[in-house]
C-alpha cells in the first residue's frame, strides 16, 4: 500500500534547514522572517523589540538565516549608540514559488520570489481540455521564470487553487466546465506533470490567504472572503489564520441557502 500523498516529501533537499532537520525553518526562524517581510530594511535591534525572544536567540536567528541564504545583509541602520546595524532584507533569489488559480473560462499563473514580489499573467482556458490547459499553464509559468532571471531549480513549489468543494485530500467537486478536473486526485497528478512538490487548495481559500498576506489581513486579523465565480463561495480568517472546518470547507456560503 503506498504512502498518502504528501508534498512536504517532495521539497528539494537544500531548502531544509541541515541534513538532520526535515522542517525548512523553524517556529522562531518563521517569526524573524516574517518581520523582516513586513517591514524590510530592519535592524537587528529593531527585530528585538517586536519580538519575545532574546537578544542572544535572535541574534543566532538572523546569523543563520544569513547563512542559509535567506536573509540578506543591506545598508547599516543609523543606531543612537553603538556601530549601525547592518539592515535586513530577504533574499529573492533564495526561492521562488508558482501559484496557479483555475476557474471556469481562465487560468492566473503567478511566480513570487522569497522576497514577496508577484509577478502574474491571465490566461483564458475555456474549451481546453486538462491536458491543453496545463500545457500552457506551463509555458506561462517557464516565461515567468525567464522573465525574473531565476534559476528553474530555484522552485520551492506550487500552489494549486480550483474552484470546488473539498472532497478529501485533493479531490475537488468543481463546477460542470471543470469536469475532467473533477473527483480526481490533483496533487500527485499535478506534481508528476510539474515535477514538483504541489499543494491544492479551494479557489476561495487561496484568495483569501493572499487577502491576509497583502491585502486586508495586514491591518486586521479576522475578516470573510466572499468569492463570486461560476458559483458562489468564500473563506473565513480568524486571528490571521484560515478557518478550514471540519472538512476543509468552511466559508462555502453557498451552501447555507436553499436556493
Amino acid at each position: 500500500m503506498s504512502a498518502p500523498y504528501d508534498p512536504r516529501r517532495l521539497i528539494a533537499p537544500r531548502f531544509f534547514r541541515s541534513k538532520r532537520f526535515t522542517e525548512v525553518s523553524s517556529a522562531n526562524e518563521r517569526q524573524v522572517l516574517r518581520q523582516i517581510w513586513r517591514s524590510p530594511g530592519l535592524s537587528r535591534a529593531e527585530v528585538i523589540t517586536r519580538l519575545s525572544l532574546t537578544q542572544q536567540s535572535v541574534h543566532r536567528i538572523i546569523d543563520n538565516l544569513v547563512r542559509r541564504g535567506q536573509v540578506a545583509l543591506g545598508t547599516p541602520v543609523p543606531s543612537r549608540r553603538g556601530h549601525p546595524s547592518p539592515s535586513l532584507h530577504l533574499n529573492p533569489a533564495f526561492a521562488y514559488t508558482i501559484g496557479i488559480s483555475v476557474n471556469t473560462d481562465r487560468a492566473g499563473v503567478s511566480l513570487m520570489n522569497f522576497a514577496g514580489n508577484p509577478v502574474s499573467e491571465v490566461i483564458r482556458i475555456d474549451g481546453l481540455g486538462m491536458a491543453a490547459a496545463l500545457d500552457r499553464i506551463e509555458k506561462v509559468m517557464l516565461e515567468l521564470i525567464r522573465r525574473s532571471g531565476l534559476a528553474v531549480d530555484g522552485m520551492f513549489g506550487i500552489g494549486f487553487g480550483i474552484a470546488g468543494y473539498l472532497l478529501d485530500t485533493t479531490r475537488y467537486n468543481s463546477p460542470l466546465p471543470l469536469q475532467e478536473w473533477s473527483l480526481i486526485e490533483l496533487g500527485p497528478l499535478l506534481s508528476r506533470r510539474f515535477d514538483a512538490p504541489v499543494w491544492t487548495e479551494n479557489g476561495a481559500h487561496a484568495a483569501a490567504i493572499c487577502e491576509m498576506l497583502f491585502g486586508t489581513g495586514r491591518y486586521t486579523s479576522d475578516f470573510a472572503y466572499l468569492s463570486f465565480n461560476y458559483g458562489f463561495g468564500g473563506a473565513i480568517v480568524m486571528n490571521g489564520e484560515l478557518v478550514r472546518g471540519g472538512y476543509g470547507n468552511a466559508g462555502e456560503f453557498s451552501g447555507m441557502y436553499d436556493v
